[in-house]
C-alpha cells in the first residue's frame, strides 16, 4: 500500500517541491523584491502596515501619549508566497484523502490503513515544501537591529511565522479531506483554497502573526508630525530605536489551536464514517 501510494504521490510532490525551491531561491536571490515604491526595504525585516501617534494634552495630559508601528515580519513572504504554497499543497493532498476508498475496501486493505498512509503523505508533503522554501528564504538574513539580535529575530519571528504557515497548510489539508465527503475532490480543493485565501491577512486569520511596537512621541521625534512615512524610513527607525514595549496584535494562540482541534475532530469523523458504511 505504501509503495502504491508513493507512486501516486511522487509526481505532485516533486512538482510542489520544485515550486517551493523556485520560490525560496527567488526570494533568497532577490528576484522577488518588494513592490514599488518599497524596493529599498528589507523584506525579511519588519514590513510596517501602519504608523500612528496619539498625543494627549490639556485635561487629558495624564493619559499616555504613544506612537505605534504595526508590522508583519517578512512581508511578501508570510503574507503571500508562503501561505499560498502551503494552501496549494494542503488542498491537493487533502482532496485525494478520501478518493478511491470504495474500490480499495474491496481489496485486503483496511480503510484505516489507507487513510493513515494518505494522512502521513499529506503531512509530509506540507512539511517538506514549507521547509524547503523557508530554509532557502532564511539565508536572506534579517534586518539588523541595534537592540534585537538577528539570531533572536529569526528564531522568534521567522521560524515562528513558518510554524503558522505549516499550520495553515495542515488545516487546508484536513478541510479539503473533510469536504470530499460532501462534494467532488476538485470542488473540495478549490473550496479549501478559497477559504484559506479569503481570511489571509484579515483580523480573523489565526495563522498570521503581527506585532505592534509602542514608542514615546519623544522617540519618534519629527516623524510624529508626518502623516505618511515611507516604509524604508520606518524600517530604519525601528532598527535603531528600542520600543518601550511590544504587543502581539493577532488572535490568541488558543484560537489557532482551536481551529486545528476542530479540523482534527472532523478528520476523525472522516476516518470513522467509511467503517460504519
Amino acid at each position: 500500500m505504501i509503495w502504491l501510494e508513493w507512486r501516486h504521490v511522487r509526481p505532485p510532490l516533486a512538482l510542489l517541491a520544485g515550486l517551493a525551491l523556485l520560490l525560496g531561491l527567488g526570494y533568497a536571490s532577490r528576484a522577488l523584491p518588494g513592490l514599488p515604491p518599497f524596493a529599498a526595504v528589507h523584506e525579511l525585516g519588519p514590513w510596517a502596515t501602519g504608523a500612528a501617534c496619539t498625543l494627549y494634552a490639556g485635561l487629558l495630559a495624564d493619559q499616555e501619549s504613544t506612537c505605534t508601528v504595526t508590522l508583519l515580519f517578512a512581508g511578501r513572504w508570510f503574507d503571500w508566497w508562503a501561505p499560498l504554497l502551503a494552501t496549494l499543497v494542503g488542498a491537493l493532498f487533502g482532496s485525494r484523502l478520501n478518493s478511491g476508498l470504495g474500490f480499495l475496501r474491496l481489496q485486503p486493505l483496511s480503510t484505516a490503513r489507507v487513510l493513515g498512509v494518505r494522512l502521513l503523505a499529506g503531512v509530509a508533503a506540507v512539511t517538506v515544501t514549507v521547509l524547503i522554501g523557508a530554509l532557502l528564504t532564511s539565508t536572506r538574513g534579517a534586518l539588523d537591529f541595534s537592540w534585537w539580535p538577528g539570531s533572536a529575530v529569526m528564531r522568534s519571528e521567522f521560524w515562528g511565522g513558518t510554524g503558522l504557515v505549516w499550520g495553515r497548510g495542515l488545516s487546508v489539508f484536513v478541510l479539503a479531506g473533510v469536504l470530499t465527503q460532501l462534494v467532488p475532490p476538485a470542488v473540495a480543493a478549490l473550496s479549501a483554497i478559497a477559504a484559506s485565501l479569503a481570511v489571509l491577512g484579515t483580523p480573523v486569520d489565526p495563522f498570521v502573526r503581527t506585532l505592534t511596537l509602542v514608542y514615546t512621541p519623544e522617540q519618534f521625534g519629527e516623524l510624529a508630525g508626518r502623516e505618511s512615512i515611507p516604509l524604508h524610513v520606518v524600517q530604519a527607525f525601528i532598527a535603531a530605536h528600542s520600543p518601550s514595549r511590544t504587543e502581539t496584535a493577532h488572535l490568541p494562540l488558543g484560537w489557532t489551536v482551536a481551529v486545528l482541534i476542530m479540523l482534527a475532530a472532523l478528520l476523525a469523523v472522516l476516518f470513522a464514517r467509511p467503517r460504519q458504511e
